[in-house]
């Protein structure tokens, strides 16, 4: 095992279902004179790993030389925020690879792009935040693919020593890097498919410890650590009554309450019948189907709070005054049926002394000024 020419005493190493990997080597510090940085290999048996020296975790105490590798370094590096645009949508591997590119990163794979909102704005942070919510992992030629763990059946050199089905862990001795991904058969089991893996070589030579699941499509594909703070932040805080989401109107009561359905599946419901907080008091509208509106839980009570923009059927403005313009009075349009009323009255008008009156040309030339 070597980290570049230098020797590693022993390696562990950190695979997860999704993210960077990570590899604790110990070295020899008689050897190691001045400890690598930056961008460097990692070599187990015939296998080379590119990866970076992460230096907060690398360095010398005493007898001991340890360095900690991280495959896909980059993707933990902060970026500014960034503004994307394009009419037909952005598309996530745009996003990807000038991200990647900032970060001293490869060219994420995307097999299939996402279309993101025509106008897309990166936050500032972490350069991973952009893949947050895909499933996404660094392999161990340094690319980082964005989809799940390609289903491959277990080396012959993988040897099970032990299987815990309470947590569905299995204990094995392979010289070779087991990988998420990995199909594990035995008749002692049947069927598992590894999720997480811890692998070390030493002294005491290669052993993997591996976090499996019995489905061959991981539904929420973390590793074991983002589970369980998941779980937690879940249970303790609720997020999803946290931030607004996207309803299809599917129909409207008499009292303006809307019938929802959800856009997508997630942790809340399709709610009926909900009130409407326009943002302005005394604003109503008959709201066209199929449009979309925003939704927030007040207290758990749903609130529809935006709308897209989409042309209502209907609107109405009540106040005890209503003024439109910048002049002295309020100003209202004509309506149609006021306008035929202007004309017949400028007629009779006429007919009584000609040419006295001029009828308006057009609805919009004609303004009502109320005092």
């Amino acid at each position: 095992m070597l980290v570049n020419d230098l020797t590693a005493l022993s390696v562990m190493l950190t695979i997860p279902s999704s993210g960077c990997w990570v590899a604790e080597v110990d070295v020899d510090p008689s050897l190691a004179g001045v400890l690598p940085s930056g961008k460097v290999t990692l070599k187990i048996q015939e296998q080379i790993l590119p990866c970076t020296v992460d230096p907060a975790g690398s360095g010398k105490f005493g007898e001991k030389a340890s360095l900690r590798l991280v495959g896909g370094f980059g993707w933990m590096k902060p970026v500014l925020k960034r503004d994307y645009h394009n009419p037909a949508g952005v598309l996530s591997s745009s996003v990807f690879s000038t991200t990647a590119a900032e970060v001293g990163e490869p060219p994420p794979v995307d097999a299939s792009p996402e279309v993101l909102p025509a106008h897309y704005v990166r936050g500032a942070g972490p350069a991973s935040r952009v893949l947050s919510g895909r499933s996404w992992f660094v392999d161990l030629k340094g690319v980082t693919q964005v989809g799940p763990h390609i289903p491959t059946p277990a080396s012959p050199g993988v040897t099970i020593v032990s299987y815990d089905p309470l947590t569905r862990t299995v204990q094995a001795a392979s010289d070779e890097i087991i990988t998420p991904g990995t199909i594990l058969t035995d008749a002692r089991f049947g069927v598992l498919h590894v999720r997480d893996v811890e692998q070390s070589w030493g002294e005491g030579g290669a052993r993997a410890t591996l976090f499996c699941s019995t489905e061959a499509v991981d539904p929420n594909p973390m590793g074991r650590l983002a589970k369980a703070v998941q779980g937690f932040v879940r249970a303790t805080v609720q997020p999803e009554f946290l931030q607004l989401h996207k309803y299809t109107v599917v129909s409207q009561k008499p009292d303006g309450k809307l019938i929802l359905q959800s856009k997508v599946k997630g942790p809340v419901p399709d709610v009926f019948p909900v009130s409407v907080w326009p943002g302005m008091s005394g604003v109503r509208a008959k709201v066209l189907p199929s449009s979309t509106v925003l939704v927030a839980f007040i207290d758990h009570e749903p609130i529809v709070v935006g709308f897209d923009d989409s042309t209502p059927l209907e609107l109405s403005l009540d106040a005890l005054k209503v003024s439109v313009g910048l002049g002295t009075f309020p100003v209202l349009m004509a309506t149609p049926a006021f306008l035929q009323w202007i004309t017949a009255v400028t007629t009779a008008i006429n007919l009584l002394a000609p040419g006295s009156a001029t009828p308006p040309v057009d609805m919009a030339s004609t303004k009502l000024f109320a005092s």
